[in-house]
């Protein structure tokens, strides 16, 4: 059998993992032409359409009492209570400096899951390529790309956080803002870490490339094209919308929805494989109807459920007064952003690591 450094196939791969950055791009489009003014339709149209199915594919992993026998649930309900406690405060503290600090710690999270998301594919992809090609070197010769990547990732804030004052947008259809509370970070500072982010990725691609070739070694292409396309995702809006109010949070929506069909991607890839892993494991009876969806390969049925969940959030957002369905919003999202964080995890979700190694042998 040929040898592949991609996950499933080439098509695929591209289709969820790379090219949806670029055509996240077309964004900046109606931007372009429009002005700050077209704004709110874009969010709710990312939101609904990107954002809110992105997080019910975290509940529909979890949700199924067959999936659970599986994964560690103590670190869910800790963080459960913890996000309920949470976003009972900006409500509560609305219009305060507690709110603002609140809001801000959302935002940061949010920035911290995107960059995590794309660093755990990229870690998926060097697990699977080390054990279909029997080369444990990929991890440390990947190292510097990892750093590189990370400090990339972190420039939008180093950037962002040059201005003393900023004031950051809490509803873009209800322009509705808050102080984003940040450490103030000179403008000098700014070109220092850019020239160490560029010493970062020029190690990095020596050794993932140049090194790697020199041993007749495997070039691991599909991270390189991940970690390149999502730092332009977040630079290219940035640049675009230098000088206004908007620029992180619109290259973050810009982001979403690369970060959004990259998930797509791994979670329909994820599920085909533990849905069969599920199967030999208990009776089809007791299967959850994402999981029989995928056992079946009926992508319409597994993703249209997820449509389903976005259209009822979108009516609970609009139709509740602003910081009730607000708060609301953001329950469901800052929940999806940390449980994600303990649900990829090969040490809490002990299916993982079958599905690890039925990708790399299939």
């Amino acid at each position: 059998m040929k040898k592949t450094l991609w996950l499933k196939n080439r098509n695929f791969d591209l289709s969820f993992f790379h090219l949806s950055g670029i055509l996240g791009q077309a964004l900046l489009i109606p931007f372009l032409i429009w002005g700050p003014s077209v704004l709110p339709t874009i969010f709710i149209a990312e939101t609904a359409l990107c954002g809110w199915t992105h997080n019910y594919l975290t509940w529909s992993i979890l949700g199924p009492k067959v999936s659970r026998r599986y994964i560690t649930m103590f670190p869910f309900y800790l963080v459960a209570l913890g996000c309920l406690v949470f976003i009972a405060v900006i409500p509560l503290a609305r219009g305060t400096e507690l709110a603002s600090w609140a809001l801000s710690l959302y935002f940061y999270v949010s920035v911290w899951h995107t960059y995590r998301q794309d660093h755990g594919i990229c870690k998926v992809y060097d697990q699977v390529q080390m054990q279909r090609w029997e080369d444990t070197s990929l991890a440390k010769d990947r190292k510097w790309l990892n750093i590189f990547f990370a400090m990339a990732s972190l420039i939008v804030l180093v950037n962002y956080c040059s201005d003393p004052i900023i004031f950051h947008i809490v509803a873009w259809d209800k322009q509705d803002y808050f102080r984003f509370i940040h450490p103030y970070i000179s403008k000098s500072f700014f070109p220092i870490f850019l020239v160490a982010t560029a010493i970062a990725g020029v190690i990095g691609v020596k050794q993932a490339i140049w090194d790697r070739h020199r041993k007749n070694k495997f070039i691991p292409w599909p991270q390189i094209s991940l970690i390149t396309i999502s730092t332009l995702s977040y630079w290219v809006p940035l640049y675009i919308c230098r000088g206004t109010n908007v620029q992180l949070p619109f290259a973050y929506l810009v982001h979403d929805f690369y970060h959004t069909i990259q998930y797509w991607g791994f979670v329909w890839l994820t599920e085909e494989v533990r849905s069969k892993e599920l199967l030999k494991s208990c009776a089809e009876p007791e299967m959850a109807f994402p999981q029989r969806f995928a056992a079946r390969g009926n992508w319409k049925g597994f993703f249209g459920a997820a449509f389903v969940y976005a259209a009822c959030l979108l009516f609970v957002y609009r139709l509740t007064p602003q910081y009730i369905g607000l708060s609301f919003i953001f329950l469901v999202s800052f929940s999806h952003y940390v449980l994600d964080g303990y649900l990829w995890r090969r040490d809490t979700n002990k299916l993982l690591p079958a599905v690890l190694r039925k990708l790399s042998f299939a």
